[in-house]
């Protein structure tokens, strides 16, 4: 891991960005049990559906040194994991988008760091959430 990266990720654990954050799933089931609906499964089916294509493209782009590809991919990856509550990830894809732009395209640490956080939110996500793994209209 690069010096820069490595600073990255500890400056998002320093400033207490845990890996997910369940205020907004929790308000979101809230609001869906008043309406007999599941919008927090809804939204995390979204998450787990399109975070490994989201990280996929990035890892790619990261590999062929597109930086405007690095940029669609982290931009829309950091959208996704705000949704859910997943602080960190959401973080140092902006980190990872920010590099991009900047012309950096080397992220390969930090992209390695978001499949390592995705795998335990996704686990984290489907415990504490467990109809969020069955297709919708079941």
């Amino acid at each position: 891991m690069t010096e820069t990266s490595a600073a990255m990720v500890h400056a998002a654990s320093a400033r207490g960005l845990a890996r997910l954050d369940l205020t907004i799933l929790r308000q979101l089931e809230a609001i869906g049990a008043a309406q007999g609906a599941d919008p927090a499964g809804d939204v995390i089916r979204l998450f787990l559906t399109n975070t490994p294509r989201r990280l996929a493209e990035l890892t790619s782009a990261i590999n062929g040194g597109d930086a405007e590809g690095i940029v669609r991919a982290a931009h829309a990856l950091a959208g996704g994991c705000g949704q859910v509550g997943a602080r960190r990830m959401a973080h140092l894809a902006s980190f990872v988008e920010q590099q991009a732009q900047a012309g950096l395209t080397n992220s390969f640490d930090l992209a390695g760091t978001l499949l390592r956080d995705f795998e335990t939110v996704r686990q984290v996500l489907l415990q504490m959430f467990p109809t969020a793994a069955e297709p919708t209209g079941v």
